[in-house]
């Protein structure tokens, strides 16, 4: 295993100390039947009652906080089913919140082992004190995408981070230390068993100091953003214990497929790794292994073979199988000891491919032009010839598609919507069958139709949008009407302008591809302060804003799509005049334009142009938030929150559903600066005029030969 260190505070006496009055605190291998995690208490220990004394006899039980906590196959699962955070959370003792075990005195360790199914901003096992959380290991929100494995801590929002990314599929063994004597943390990934008495080179550490854990801490909790798996948490006093000496090592461990694995191949090769000593030897006291093997149709498991080789290096052993579609196989590999005792080991169970069509591509959202065709398209593998049938969604019940003089496809792999209308603007699905009699439901595609969907250009004192049907807007504190580029416009201060919070949903079509126009004129730099927004944090929305790490630069904010914050423009808005900043999205990438032009990165060592925009992914995430003008409007329950607050003056503020392109952009720019501009920079364009003539020519000519050179001297 790789030795990779994440170090919080300089920690020159925290290599871990023998094993002295070692204690563990709990164990949790989530050995329970498939269901909620909640009300479960099993494991070793979660009753502490102090270093050096024997564990009581109430453990605590686990406490569902959010989102879907439940076992399946022997793990903890966590699904995200709305609430944008999925957790659940056990505490150390039965004592009261408040008196917990470790008060700001000790060493505890937190470990577990991890798998991220899916892309998302933040997870981590912590320290929890009740209900609040004080230091977390594994992933900080850093760009609200994946991101590297580090520590967290909650006090403050402070973070370190390690080298080691993050990547969808990928285990993980995660363990992290709060050290209360030295006001520190520590976090291993991946760790051997080495680790705790072999000292580290410091270039391996990242360091961050003073964790001002005034806090006692009693729990642990366990959090991601989106899905994720866990298994084996540890709670402990020393660093050996969080290998589970004898406890899991001395199992077989690590199958493959994993446990909980779908659309496993045909032709497969199980394997696994044999039981271990403390030491991560191979277990003197193994003879053979046993392999037994059952399916959906049978719940006994028999018995097919017997294991005596295994590759001393790897430490692993493997079987061929042969699978048959739409099985779920059940396994487990018992050991044989020398004395001739019989140990049973986990039961793992995985699901083989399946008969039912798979949709490879599902059909993508789609906004076009009014009176233009949208396209709508399925890819399928299908083990009999597959079926379709393109349905539209409605709020009073689905359509079933025909073919007609508008609808062509409605029973192929591509749907066609002809001449398209604010009418047809409506989410589209395929159902797919095929001889195993299942029906396989494609994601629903929505179809956007490109417009103007708010503009805002504050004439005759008028604060709302003037296109048709755009909400209403509400005024927080007192923004004043003044002169705008074009007009009249909004100043702001500590206040801001926000849309009808029932109407937040007009918005949302937004999530898949949306244009942000506004000229600005503003002297102040607030960090992270927007200009335009619908909220844009905890994972949700998006904001045209100040970048937080420049001075003076915006970015373009979009929430769940990684890359979130984007790069910082390569120029400023904050110099007091009036400059038109717009940002793009469609799904794919991400872009800035200033004053009609791209933000671009240059570098002479790579001979110009090294950047034109950010690479993005999906779609916004969602969010039940009105847009806001100059400060950001966060969900508060029942009432809302208004917050970054930016000092600047507003004018032909433009929301549109469809990423603009570059030249419509420079269009946009030029028609209220009254001057003509280059989107494009052409080449021997010399004098700037955007054209390429005998001005040019001229130009050139007279700095023909020109030579600037410094030659030597006699």
């Amino acid at each position: 295993m790789k030795k990779v260190i994440a170090v919080a505070a300089i920690m020159m006496g925290l290599i871990c100390a023998p094993l002295v009055q070692a204690d563990i605190v709990g164990i949790d291998s989530f050995d329970y039947p498939d269901g909620p995690i909640a009300g479960r208490n099993g494991g070793y220990g979660w009753d502490f009652q102090g270093e050096g004394n024997p564990q009581g006899s109430s453990p605590t039980a686990w406490i569902h906080q959010a989102g879907s906590t439940e076992v399946l196959n022997g793990q903890l699962e966590l699904r995200n089913t709305g609430d944008n955070w999925i957790s659940t959370r056990r505490e150390f003792s039965s004592d009261t919140w408040g008196t917990g075990a470790f008060q700001n005195v000790g060493i505890v360790y937190f470990a577990a082992t991890l798998r991220v199914n899916e892309p998302q901003g933040w997870l981590g096992i912590s320290a929890a004190d009740g209900d609040t959380e004080r230091v977390k290991f594994g992933m900080p929100w850093v760009t609200g995408g994946l991101g590297y494995l580090g520590i967290n801590n909650e006090n403050d929002g402070r973070y370190v981070l390690s080298d080691v990314p993050v990547v969808v599929g990928q285990i993980y063994r995660i363990v992290g230390v709060l050290d209360y004597d030295n006001n520190a943390a520590r976090m291993w990934i991946d760790p051997d068993t080495g680790d705790y008495d072999t000292p580290h080179s410091t270039s391996a550490d990242v360091i961050l100091s003073n964790l001002n854990m005034w806090n006692w801490v009693n729990g642990v909790r366990v959090a991601s953003g989106a899905s994720t798996t866990w298994d084996d948490v540890v709670i402990a006093t020393t660093f050996p214990e969080t290998f589970m000496p004898g406890v899991f090592n001395h199992l077989p461990h690590d199958p493959f497929p994993a446990a909980g694995e779908v659309d496993v191949p045909l032709d497969t090769v199980l394997s696994w790794t044999i039981p271990q000593d403390p030491n991560g030897l191979i277990d003197p006291n193994l003879v053979s292994m046993q392999l037994y093997i059952g399916t959906d149709l049978d719940p006994n498991l028999v018995w097919v073979a017997d294991i005596t080789e295994w590759n001393p290096q790897t430490l692993r052993a493997s079987y061929s199988l042969t699978l048959s579609l739409d099985r779920v196989y059940s396994w487990r590999v018992d050991t044989i000891q020398d004395t001739g005792q019989t140990v049973p080991g986990h039961v793992w169970s995985f699901s083989a491919e399946k008969s039912i069509p798979k949709i490879i591509t599902q059909p993508a959202y789609q906004v076009v032009e009014a009176g233009d065709t949208a396209v709508f398209a399925v890819v399928v593998q299908s083990v009999s010839p597959p079926s379709f049938q393109w349905f539209r969604a409605d709020p009073d019940g689905d359509i079933m598609l025909a073919d007609n003089d508008k609808i062509s496809g409605a029973q192929a792999p591509t749907l066609q919507v002809a001449d398209a209308s604010l009418a047809d603007e409506a989410g589209y699905y395929c159902v797919v069958s095929n001889a195993s009699g299942a029906d396989v439901v494609s994601e629903t595609a929505l179809l956007g139709i490109k417009r103007l969907l708010a503009y805002w250009p504050f004439e005759d004192n008028n604060p709302d949008s003037v296109i048709d049907g755009s909400p209403a807007s509400l005024l927080y504190g007192e923004p004043e009407f003044t002169d705008g580029i074009v007009g009249g416009a909004m100043a702001f201060t500590n206040d801001l302008l926000y849309t009808d919070p029932e109407r937040a949903d007009y918005f949302d079509i937004c999530n898949h591809s949306v244009s942000v126009c506004a000229w600005v004129k503003a002297n102040t730099s607030v960090e992270w302060a927007p200009m335009v927004a619908r909220f844009g944090e905890d994972g949700q929305g998006w904001q045209l804003r100040r970048h937080g790490n420049t001075n003076d630069r915006i970015c373009f904010t979009t929430r769940g799509t990684g890359n979130d914050d984007g790069t910082p423009s390569n120029r400023t808005v904050y110099d007091g005049q009036w400059h038109f900043a717009v940002g793009t999205f469609d799904g794919q990438t991400k872009k800035v334009y200033i004053d009609g032009v791209l933000s671009r990165r240059y570098s002479v060592d790579h001979g110009g142009i090294i950047q034109e925009y950010d690479a993005v992914r999906g779609r916004i995430n969602p969010t039940a938030t009105p847009v806001s003008l100059a400060g950001r409007v966060r969900p508060g329950g029942e009432t809302l929150e208004f917050e970054g607050f930016t000092p600047c003056v507003l004018d032909e503020v433009a929301i549109y559903n469809y990423a603009l392109d570059a030249e419509t952009i420079a269009q946009m720019y030029a028609n209220v600066a009254g001057r003509p501009i280059c989107p494009e920079q052409l080449p021997y364009d010399l004098d700037g005029d955007c054209i390429v003539d005998m001005n040019d020519l001229a130009k050139l000519a007279s700095e023909w030969l020109t030579d600037i050179s410094v030659k030597p001297t006699d």
